[in-house]
């Protein structure tokens, strides 16, 4: 007997990448007490199709492996209501404020997904290496990071959140009310697709830094904007009525606004769009934009202004779908300085899908880039 519990051991050690399905003997194993290092050379774990598994991923026992795993994915696991629950009494006095080496976490379709972490791991295990982040098809999940950990993410890269249930992005404390700052330097990727339920990032009156921010695409988020010119100090006025739809914060607010100057990809809906429609902010903040997509833009006198093409001098690509225009590109002539230079649109590839009412396209005296490219989707 005690041959065989040593196989295991030496076996399992010596994995770099383990899928757990093809182990379900795995079982007592993986939740009872587990031999030190174990799965010391564990980088990459793939839980895929798990039925053994209990309602939890990764219990305090599991730590040591943890610490050491680079990439997590987890799809199709009926019975998992929560991935980490790392609480425990015994855990802090052994392993207290380790570090997490995790990097990669993907969630898809975990249907009793509640949460991600069960509680706030701050006094057991920091994440302060997550760098891509995905999850999909996760309708029981109602936000997806304790704020101690959003707060650690520096090194976060890419977000991806489509198909869920998820309210708010970063789970809000119970505490004194007071301004939240995130700064995720290395964001460079944020995608965020059909959340009906989505109202914020976070509840609570808070600033959202993003400086090397290159992809914006929301779609299918009716309850949540991109952005506007509202200020923080009409939202803490407010704050505590978080019932009312009209406290929940835009992603960017003010100042936080000045991540368009990097931003090369942005999706807009219908608020977004018709923000800009208002001439709220200067064509300098959308100078570096080369990929537009406009969708979800339903209004009986929607037309789609020519000027917005020299609001974005650098555009390349052009997608609108789900809309309801009638008119794209009126030619409205727009008033300029005598020393001011005149800006053609370099418009190459325009896109156009389920647009119902659209009856016109380019109205004389609008200039294109003549070498564009039409595509009817």
């Amino acid at each position: 007997m005690g041959e065989k519990k040593e196989s295991i051991k030496v076996g399992f050690g010596s994995f770099k990448h383990l899928k757990l399905s093809e182990y379900p003997k795995l079982k007592k194993f993986w939740y009872g007490q587990l031999e030190h290092n174990a799965f010391r050379s564990l980088k990459h774990l793939v839980v895929h199709k798990c039925g053994f598994l209990s309602d939890v991923l990764f219990q305090p026992n599991l730590l040591e492996i943890l610490m050491n795993l680079k990439e997590l994915d987890v799809e199709d696991c009926n019975s998992l209501e929560a991935v980490f629950d790392l609480k425990d009494e015994f855990a802090k006095e052994i392993v207290v404020q380790n570090s997490s080496q995790l990097k990669k976490l993907k969630l898809s379709n975990l249907p009793k997904l509640r949460h991600v972490w069960k509680e706030d791991p701050h006094n057991t295990m920091r994440f302060q290496n997550l760098s891509d982040v995905s999850v999909v098809g996760c309708n029981s999940l109602i936000s997806f990071f304790p704020l101690s950990v959003a707060r650690d993410m520096m090194q976060l890269q890419s977000l991806l959140v489509i198909k869920c249930g998820i309210q708010e992005i970063v789970a809000r404390e119970y505490g004194p009310d007071e301004m939240v700052k995130f700064v995720f330097p290395h964001l460079t990727f944020i995608k965020l697709h059909t959340l009906t339920k989505l109202k914020a990032f976070f509840v609570g009156v808070h600033s959202l830094r993003c400086k090397s921010l290159k992809t914006i695409n929301l779609f299918g988020c009716p309850k949540i904007e991109l952005f506007k010119a509202e200020t923080l100090r009409h939202q803490e006025s407010s704050r505590n009525d978080v019932l009312n739809i009209s406290t929940y914060q835009p992603l960017f607010v003010n100042e936080d606004v000045r991540v368009l100057v990097n931003v090369e990809s942005l999706s807009l809906n219908k608020k977004d769009f018709g923000m800009i429609l208002k001439s709220q902010y200067s064509r300098v903040q959308f100078n570096n934009i080369r990929h537009i997509i406009v969708g979800e833009f339903y209004n009986e006198e929607a037309t789609f202004p020519y000027w917005f093409l020299k609001n974005v001098p650098n555009l390349e690509r052009l997608l609108v779908q789900w809309s309801s225009f009638t008119e794209l590109f009126q030619g409205e002539q727009i008033i300029r300085t005598e020393n001011e230079p005149e800006i053609i649109p370099q418009l190459r590839k325009l896109t156009l899908q389920n647009l119902t009412r659209l009856q016109c396209i380019c109205k004389e005296g609008v200039q294109i880039n003549p070498v564009l490219h039409f595509d009817k989707g």
